[in-house]
């Protein structure tokens, strides 16, 4: 598990062949963003206040599945 809870991508030569959508990925990691973000109350103005380590740490996980995802593709496909 990484710091932000979430297990630990998988990369290239552990990732299965039915590797999820680049949308389901996205979808993914917004979610766990939004399930971290700490409510403000209304009578404080409302929204949702985030730390912003969890923020760097879900884009860098993503954008490390997306690099390992492109590595994967670019190893198994035939020449």
């Amino acid at each position: 598990m990484t710091s932000s809870g979430r297990p630990p991508a998988l990369n290239a030569a552990t990732r299965p062949a039915s590797a999820r959508s680049a949308e389901d990925r996205a979808k993914d990691v917004v979610h766990r963003v939004f399930t971290q973000a700490e409510p403000i109350p209304g009578a404080e103005g409302g929204g949702h206040r985030l730390d912003m380590q969890v923020l760097y740490e879900e884009v860098v996980a993503a954008l490390r599945e997306t690099i390992d995802d492109m590595i994967y593709c670019n190893e198994t496909k035939p020449t």
